[in-house]
């Protein structure tokens, strides 16, 4: 395997010319017996010439606020599959599409002024595999916080891999536009995202076909961690998020968004006029990660007090269910109220809870009701 050290001032660069690919390329093995350590080092100065044979770059992109933002650096370990490396042109070639990409990167976190330091992904080391980046993403990268496995030819399957694996394997059709395309790139923002505790807020989405109780469907607002394909904007769950992990890794959990709820969640019942309704029925119907569907059977009921509210006595997400995503059992609900003969329904996602702690962690969220 071929390893490249880049140095902070070495990050900085970006090829001109590609001069001294070919030696990269095509130097040819030696047949003495100590002929593989001579090829190996002799592979290594060459890369170390090439990187230094580069143009200054644009500096990091940076909010408008940025002397008073701490700098997150977070730093990734790049491996790429030989192949791979053939198809981008050689290695020096490889680099500087890495390097680009890594700038849009940090752009698309930072431009947007939402978070309480500058990002800066910055990648450390590149290595060039053989094996599939399956066998690859489960290596230790103890000099590194993360890692990120570019595989363009490997049928491995990508996305991010959290735990101990804190890794990105950046698997994308050739025929979309390839590794660095606009979409891949967009889709490497979003599993960035993942990598600084955001969730896939696309998985709280219901298909009207998946919901037995009053047949609507559920659509988050675009945003890059819903659709990035296109989309620049963080939700505000997102932004908080971000900000709560800042420039640290989570390898052990569990997720921060299993922490992050308002002191108390209530359901409040109301009629047409807006005038609270004592003794409504609360039915809470939950939606798992990744079903797009609610379940027949609510998990939380109860009846409202004079003031029109019902208190939740526990937290009907259930954080802390180890084995399920971000460590909660479920992302959303589809809350049905009835007075009289008279209902109601609203949706509960984990996106509108979740944003309302990081507004005031000891605040109430209250979902209002209005009956029909």
């Amino acid at each position: 395997m071929l390893n490249v050290n880049l140095s902070r001032t070495d990050r900085l660069f970006r090829v001109a010319r590609p001069v001294l690919s070919a030696r990269i390329e095509r130097r040819p093995s030696t047949a003495t017996s100590d002929g593989r350590v001579l090829v190996t080092r002799a592979r290594r100065f060459v890369v170390v010439l090439s990187i230094l044979s580069l143009t200054f770059a644009a500096p990091l992109a940076t909010p408008v606020n940025a002397t008073t933002l701490p700098t997150w650096a977070i730093t990734v370990n790049v491996k790429m599959a030989q192949s791979t490396v053939d198809d981008q042109g050689g290695l020096v070639y490889a680099l500087s599409r890495v390097s680009t990409q890594f700038d849009t990167i940090n752009h698309r976190f930072n431009d947007t002024g939402r978070f309480k330091g500058i990002v800066n992904f910055r990648e450390t080391s590149f290595a060039v595999y053989s094996d599939m980046a399956s066998n690859e993403k489960d290596q230790p990268h103890p000099d590194s916080q993360l890692q990120l496995i570019y595989d363009e030819n490997q049928d491995t399957g990508g996305g991010w891999f959290g735990g101990a694996s804190q890794t990105i394997v950046h698997d994308w059709d050739v025929a979309d536009g390839g590794l660095f395309g606009p979409n891949a790139t967009d889709g490497l923002v979003h599993e960035f995202g993942h990598s600084r505790e955001a969730t896939d807020e696309y998985a709280l989405n219901v298909d009207a076909t998946k919901n037995p109780i009053d047949g609507k469907a559920y659509q988050e607002p675009y945003s890059i961690m819903v659709y990035p394909y296109g989309v620049r904007t963080w939700s505000d769950y997102s932004v908080g998020l971000i900000n709560q992990a800042a420039d640290k890794v989570n390898p052990a959990g569990p997720a921060l968004a299993s922490g992050d709820f308002p002191a108390q969640l209530q359901v409040k019942v109301v009629n047409s006029d807006g005038r609270p309704l004592s003794k409504a029925k609360i039915a809470l119907y939950p939606v798992a990660w990744f079903t797009y569907s609610v379940a027949p059977t609510p998990t939380v009921s109860g009846s409202t007090n004079g003031a029109g509210l019902y208190k939740l006595s526990t937290n009907p997400f259930q954080p802390g269910s180890k084995g399920s995503p971000w460590d909660m059992k479920y992302c959303n609900f589809r809350v049905k109220v009835t007075s009289g003969a008279k209902t109601g329904y609203a949706w509960m996602p984990l996106t509108q809870v979740g944003a309302k702690y990081f507004s005031n962690p000891n605040s109430t969220y209250t979902l209002t009701v209005r009956t029909g």
